[in-house]
């Protein structure tokens, strides 16, 4: 669009900016109208916000809706009462643009509200447009910053011009700083997400998984993603012991900066992967707070090690993934394992006519007398399904009668990978016995899923420790793995599950940091010896493993009893969390 009217509902000042500014900068004849829900009492954001609607061209108005760093939920009627108040009587617009229901990025509770209110508003007609315009990006669960969604409906490559002008309003108006989050986001390549009609719209959200018709607080409780696991259970486990500790989001710069000034903590732990060393370690730094990053790892270490290198401690979830690290350059004394905690109070055996387990089984179509194969992750082929899937036919002659059911996230890369996953199925002649899941659940949720399954099957191409493989044997149930990286910890082959031999490792020569739709310089980075990316498992040993676990009851029980002990025993989140506590005083020198 060139000409006509624009508006744009967002929940920050910089929003605009940070995920439409080169649409808005692009249309200079649209009369554009900007309405900001939160910071209208901000000293330091308010005035900005101004000088960032002149740079644009466009008119604005900006309420102070509660923004704190609890982020209580707000409701659906009070966000569009807040709305119509800004915008007076004007509700006819040529165009409406705003955030996506399920937001941007992991995650920030008031850009999805925003943007359920607004849709809610378009389809009951408050809020009248020809077009409706969802921003798309995604951040692949905090594997990388903010970028541009492939699918999405719009996608625009700003000119280099435009970008210029677009990150000079998110530094020098805004005032971010260089290597910040947003600085670092600025997307090149803008998105959207498109509408004309309201049944457009509807199919759209169920495809997404989701709804967005009613005001739901779907952070609460809290979802079952590693990241998100990791530091929440190390939290309860320091609350419990009596330790001062405050929970923060990585990404949160603001609220961060607001613990460091009253707080004042001895130590800011952070969780994620090399990657996150800006927001892991030098973010506390600059405010003069020793970071202890507690890290993953995706295969190779491409930059930031002489960062990391001067860490006097840095902790790992595994051993592979220290030595991971030391390969790629940094020292092994400056490590200690500390691996993920499991609730061991939540995930416990339970008998299959607990009614929460049948009801489990009975809403995914497993029948009684059907062994239930489960496999759970982002999406299921990382999670080696594919080879699961394959020696599920080699052995389906064999075996009872049995259901595999894959758990999956839905996003974007998801429902690409699904429907190559069932097209394999369909090849190998078991799509009927194969059912895919994609709902958002909570962490409520997942100990009875697990609970219902007789074997959990993940023979992982990439495992920096392997959570639900824990969480599976503190449900008792055996575990089918892969005899490499992180299961080589938490699993012990033969009495806690079964690892599958390496077949095969995929290797890289080289990589590139950086991306250009992001808003980083692309950088090839040469690896002096090749990087192992990938695992890939022997689908004639899953096979001849899986059918002796479905063939012989007493063995699963057995191998669950036993996985169940040593959970107990190493893994449950209060014996990692007094873990915890002896090596910062020991390597830190902190009480």
């Amino acid at each position: 669009m060139t000409t006509g009217t624009g508006l744009i509902v967002v929940a920050h000042p910089d929003d605009e900016t940070l995920w439409a500014g080169g649409t808005i900068l692009m249309n200079p004849d649209t009369e554009w109208r900007i309405i900001a829900l939160c910071r209208a009492s901000d000293p330091d954001r308010a005035p900005k916000f101004a000088r960032a609607l002149r740079e644009l061209n466009a008119v604005g108005a900006m309420t102070d809706l509660d923004d704190g760093p609890e982020q209580r939920p707000l409701t659906r009627g009070l966000l569009e009462r807040t709305i119509l108040g800004l915008l007076q009587d004007r509700r006819s617009y040529d165009l409406i643009i705003t955030h996506s229901p399920y937001g941007e990025y992991t995650r920030h509770r008031r850009h999805e509200e925003t943007g359920r209110a607004v849709v809610s508003m378009w389809r009951n007609a408050r809020l009248r447009a020809p077009q409706l315009w969802l921003f798309a990006y995604e951040d692949s669960r905090r594997a990388h910053p903010p970028r541009a969604i492939a699918a999405a409906h719009r996608r625009v490559e700003l000119p280099r011009e435009i970008w210029r002008r677009k990150h000079r309003i998110i530094t020098e108006l805004y005032g971010f700083p260089p290597g910040g989050f947003e600085e670092r986001t600025t997307p090149k390549t803008e998105a959207f997400w498109c509408f004309r009609e309201k049944e457009e719209l509807d199919r759209w959200i169920e495809k997404a998984g989701g709804t967005v018709h009613e005001s739901v607080d779907d952070s609460y409780p809290p979802t079952a993603g590693g990241l998100a696991t990791q530091g929440d259970l190390l939290f309860r486990g320091l609350r419990e012991l009596g330790v001062d500790c405050q929970a923060v989001n990585l990404e949160s710069a603001q609220e961060k900066e607001w613990y460091y000034r009253w707080f004042r903590p001895d130590i800011a732990v952070g969780v994620g992967y090399w990657g996150n060393t800006p927001d892991l370690v030098l973010h506390p730094q600059r405010s003069g707070i020793q970071p202890l990053p507690w890290l993953v790892a995706d295969g190779f270490v491409a930059e930031f090690q002489e960062t990391l290198k001067a860490l006097p401690l840095i902790l790992v979830t595994s051993n592979w993934v220290k030595d991971v690290y030391v390969r790629d350059g940094l020292e092994e004394d400056r490590f200690e394992v500390l691996p993920v905690g499991c609730d061991t109070d939540s995930f416990v055996p339970r008998p299959a006519d607990d009614p929460k387990v049948a009801a489990v089984r009975e809403a995914l179509g497993v029948k009684p007398e059907e062994l239930m194969i489960l496999t759970v992750g982002g999406d299921a082929a990382s999670k080696g399904a594919r080879e699961v899937m394959e020696a599920l036919s080699i052995i389906d002659r064999e075996a009872p009668n049995w259901k595999y059911i894959c758990k999956v996230w839905p996003q974007p890369r998801t429902l690409r990978q699904n429907l190559l996953d069932l097209q394999l199925a369909t090849h190998l002649g078991i799509e009927s016995k194969l059912v895919y899941t994609t709902n958002v659940v909570s962490r409520n949720f997942m100990p009875y899923l697990i609970a219902a399954c007789d074997i959990y099957a993940a023979p992982s191409h990439l495992e920096g420790f392997g959570m639900p493989q824990v969480e599976a044997n503190a449900c008792g149930k055996p575990v089918i793995g892969i005899k490499a990286m992180a299961m080589l910890d938490t699993l012990v082959h033969g009495e806690t599950a079964f690892l599958a031999g390496v077949a095969q490792k995929i290797m890289l020569n080289e990589t590139v940091v950086g991306d250009e739709e992001s808003g980083y310089t692309p950088r090839r980075v040469v690896f002096p010896t090749p990087r192992t990316v990938d695992y890939r498992p022997s689908v004639q040993d899953i096979a001849e493993y899986l059918l002796k676990l479905m063939k012989d009851v007493s063995l699963r029980e057995k191998m669950g009893q036993a996985g169940r002990r040593r959970v107990v025993e190493e893994y449950d989140y209060r014996v990692v969390t007094r873990r915890f506590l002896r090596i910062i005083t020991e390597r830190l020198r902190i009480s």
